[in-house]
């Protein structure tokens, strides 16, 4: 045999090798207990009741992903664990946080994700936020109160805590007597406030009555889902 069919052979055999050694990547199991908290952006503490999935992604190839999930649901301190979850080592398998939103007549709850977790930090404690809404606020003067000029007022209410968490998210409405309307039966002037996020809202109000100037700061905390009224005091 030739040398130069000795290097052939020696290069196909080299090839086969790396090749074969790529296919099957080694792949071991551990043993790892995943631990977080979700927190409610809107109110800064943590949020219970809320569903989390880990996500198990197998990579099978171009365009064919195996999904295998894990279900843990937040204690009352919004705080969840996965415990003793099986990890691959190999790449082909990624993990990931994810929250889905939920949307109702009454609420909306604003999911989350999905959120990859590098396998070398899946012991460190996850800090996730989400938000939700409450559903109705309605601004109203007291009964049979109407602000008719010189008699003026100035309301604005925020919502300062999202604003913390979410500095890109600010939400604050502020109201005049012209975008009050009258109610169906002419007892109540009010403005509504609708799907706006849930928590504390600080509300100040700048009036002039009778030529006397005052500012009032008051709040209101407004609970997921909430149907409720504030009456102005003039």
């Amino acid at each position: 045999m030739t040398l130069s069919k000795y290097i052939v052979l020696l290069l196909i055999f080299i090839l086969f090798f790396t090749t074969c050694k790529k296919d099957d990547e080694a792949d071991y199991i551990t043993k790892e207990t995943i631990r977080g908290n979700v927190r409610n952006n809107c109110t800064g503490k943590g949020f219970a009741n809320i569903e989390v999935k880990l996500l198990e992604r197998y990579e099978k190839g171009r365009n064919n992903v195996d999904v295998n999930s894990y279900t843990c649901i937040t204690d009352n301190l919004g705080d969840f664990t996965f415990k003793d979850i099986d990890i691959h080592s190999s790449s082909k398998y990624t993990y990931a946080e994810y929250i889905a939103s939920h949307y109702s007549p009454e609420y909306f709850l604003y999911g989350i994700g999905p959120l990859e977790i590098e396998k070398g930090h899946m012991s460190i404690f996850n800090q996730i936020g989400i938000s939700a809404t409450f559903k109705l606020l309605i601004l109203q003067l007291s009964q049979n109160v109407t602000s008719i000029a010189p008699d003026t007022f100035t309301i604005n209410i925020q919502q300062r805590t999202l604003h913390y968490y979410e500095p890109n998210r600010v939400y604050e409405e502020t109201g005049f007597p012209r975008f009050f309307y009258i109610g169906a039966l002419g007892i109540y002037s009010y403005v509504n406030v609708c799907n706006y996020p849930m928590g504390w809202w600080h509300i100040t109000l700048d009036k002039t009555k009778n030529g006397v100037h005052s500012v009032i700061n008051d709040s209101i905390y407004l609970d997921m889902g909430a149907d409720t009224s504030y009456t102005i005091p003039w």
